[in-house]
């Protein structure tokens, strides 16, 4: 049976309590999903190196190295982490996972004091907290690749596809997309097969895990089939602007500026802007 850990996360999330976490989006994501509220404060050192010199994103070695000068074993990302026992190599990567976080904070927040910056990385951990809770509560059905070419009725297909399979992967504790992935997501939704042979007949549903679900992703498409017209969801097509050369030229000059100001005050130029957001205010 599977191992109950609200209590876990309601303890970590208790009142007064702050998380630190690593590029800490997902853990936010746990906190929320099976605690039912985020955490009080996070401290993100990923986020925090970007805004004292460090560099922004750094992988989890990358920065150790940076920060503390040590140099971590080689990754374990792509072993089966759901075998056991784990092998020792597993519990050495998972254990230098967690072992220099509290010295970072300590270390991020100093430096961030000295520079007068301790402001801007509260602000920041707020944003983060802020952004992870709004993304949680909204439907992204509308980011699956190949949105762009799908009608009204296969993108309410789409939509009852993507409630299924978050439904199912809260249920099993599992990333959406280890449930179904996105692409095959969409090409069902663009065949709806009306039932669970011919479902069986698209390339990718030959997965095991899959064949069980079935009778209730036939369901999912059979509801997007039955909305009613004036319930069909409409995507608002990005307009592609035909620039004249100036705007681009400039665009890259704005950026050029930014990323000269970011190396003058010790912040990562990609934490403050990008040519394509030099653009947009001259529109």
């Amino acid at each position: 049976s599977r191992l109950n850990l609200r209590e876990f996360w309601l303890a970590l999330t208790a009142p007064g309590r702050e998380v630190v976490a690593f590029a800490a989006r997902h853990e936010l994501l746990f906190c929320l999903r099976d605690a039912g509220r985020p955490p009080e404060t996070v401290f993100d050192p990923q986020i925090a190196a970007g805004l004292v010199g460090f560099g922004y994103p750094l992988s989890h070695a990358n920065f150790v190295r940076r920060v503390f000068g040590v140099r971590l074993a080689g990754s374990e990302a792509y072993t089966d982490w759901g075998r056991r026992p784990l092998a020792s190599q597993q519990l050495k990567y998972a254990a230098d996972d967690v072992r220099y976080l509290l010295a970072s904070r300590r270390e991020l927040l100093d430096r961030a004091g000295s520079m007068g910056r301790l402001g801007w990385l509260r602000s920041e951990f707020e944003g983060l907290l802020d952004r992870v809770s709004q993304a949680e509560q909204e439907e992204r059905w509308w980011k699956t690749p190949g949105v762009s070419k799908m009608d009204g009725r296969v993108l309410a297909v789409l939509r009852e596809l993507w409630r299924w399979r978050d439904n199912r992967a809260r249920t099993a504790d599992l990333p959406p997309r280890r449930v179904l992935g996105d692409d095959l997501m969409a090409e069902i939704a663009r065949r709806s097969p009306r039932n669970v042979a011919n479902l069986f007949a698209l390339r990718g549903m030959d997965r095991p895990a899959l064949r069980k679900e079935g009778p209730e992703i036939v369901a999912a498409v059979q509801a997007g089939l039955d909305a009613p017209e004036e319930a069909l969801p409409a995507l608002v097509a990005l307009v592609r602007h035909n620039d004249p050369p100036q705007v681009a030229l400039l665009g890259q000059l704005l950026a050029i500026l930014a990323n000269s100001l970011a190396a003058e005050s010790q912040v990562a130029g990609s934490m403050l802007a990008t040519a394509a957001a030099g653009r947009r205010p001259k529109r």
